[in-house]
């Protein structure tokens, strides 16, 4: 399996905590090239308390980080970071001689598991969210609110049960009450509770396949992103760009969102009911002024994207001691559990 799929195999449809990219080249015991491993910001350190200093000879690190406030581990080639307006936290750490780019996870997208279907259109605008607050998804609903004529779909993944009452189970109670209480124009769709296995063969607990996400998002005239906090570039609206579906986001939502976003994907609106409303109008009512598909797919992808991360990986290591060259056909490995990735580089002696 290629490099270009290394972000194809997903759990809940987010970046795994660790992929192999690629393994090192070994002759006689000698290392010939580093292979390269893509580790998630929380592990890093982890990987180095558990295998030691020299597991840096083996293997070129790439650390994925939601923002510039975690994963500043020295121990990193590169970091991905997914917001630009944080790199300047970044260049204050400890870290900050180390090579960084922005990217993010929903810019891997695979535009050949999401494009448009002829579904017919049956909401007006939906809103992919799991049940956290920083999703408000109240604004969501002020907004519908506030449109007689449109109809509106919250789209819900992710094991919320009474079994497991916590700060999410909580706030669904809440937004049920709420869209009730408002007799908002809302139709709730939620995943169905257990473990359900992707084409690919990965699995998504408490979630939608692959699948199932590109027929819901192909059901809709336009989708929308309202999150407060740091998004590190949400995958269902890069996955709506894909299906061709224009997007409405909140402009001081953080994650690269409002720099991608342009005039041809999509609308960005203030987080206020009645601008967030204004701009689901403009979006539904004028469909031929956007071409999100064409327009993503020209910068991002899974194609582009891997490309442009090989390229920073191969111009780094020319300055390093072993050089990396990374094959169209190169091998990687992924899973949804960790250990999975540790049984692969514990084949490796990083004593020596």
């Amino acid at each position: 399996m290629g490099w270009y799929r290394f972000s194809t195999l997903i759990n809940e449809r987010s970046p795994l905590p660790l992929f192999v990219l690629q393994e090192p080249i070994i002759n006689g015991g000698m290392i010939k090239q580093r292979g390269v491993v893509l580790i998630g910001h929380k592990i890093v350190d982890d990987v180095f308390e558990r295998y030691g200093n020299n597991f840096k000879k083996y293997w070129f690190i790439v650390s994925t980080c939601q923002s510039s406030t975690y994963g500043q581990s020295v121990h990193a080639d590169l970091h991905l970071f997914a917001d630009k307006d944080l790199n300047k936290d970044y260049l204050s750490s400890p870290a900050k001689k180390i090579p960084f780019m922005n990217m993010s996870g929903g810019l891997f997208v695979d535009p050949e598991m999401f494009f448009p279907e002829n579904e017919r259109k049956i909401y007006d605008v939906m809103y992919i969210a799991k049940w956290f607050k920083t999703k408000r998804i109240k604004l969501f609903v002020d907004a519908i609110n506030l449109l007689s004529d449109v109809n509106g779909a919250l789209l819900t993944f992710g094991v919320v049960t009474e079994k497991n009452q916590d700060e999410s189970y909580n706030y669904s109670v809440e937004i049920k009450n709420y869209i009730k209480k408002t007799n908002a124009k809302i139709k709730l769709i939620a995943a169905p509770e257990g473990e359900h296995k992707n084409p690919d063969g990965s699995f998504v607990p408490g979630g939608f396949t692959k699948e199932e996400m590109r027929g819901f998002i192909n059901q809709a005239k336009s989708t929308v992103l309202l999150a407060d906090i740091n998004e590190a570039f949400n995958r269902s609206i890069c996955e709506s760009l894909c299906c061709d579906v224009p997007v409405i986001v909140t402009k001081d939502t953080l994650g690269g969102i409002p720099h991608l976003i342009d005039s041809t994907m999509g609308e960005q609106a203030e987080p206020d009911p009645k601008d967030i409303a204004q701009m689901i109008k403009k979006v539904i009512d004028n469909q031929n002024l956007y071409s999100p598909r064409e327009s993503f797919l020209k910068n991002y992808g899974n194609n582009n994207s891997n490309q442009k991360l090989k390229r920073k990986i191969e111009e780094i290591a020319k300055k390093q001691e072993n050089p990396i060259k990374i094959e169209e056909d190169s091998k990687y490995y992924g899973d949804p559990w960790t250990k999975h990735i540790y049984s692969i580089l514990d084949k490796y002696n990083y004593s020596e």
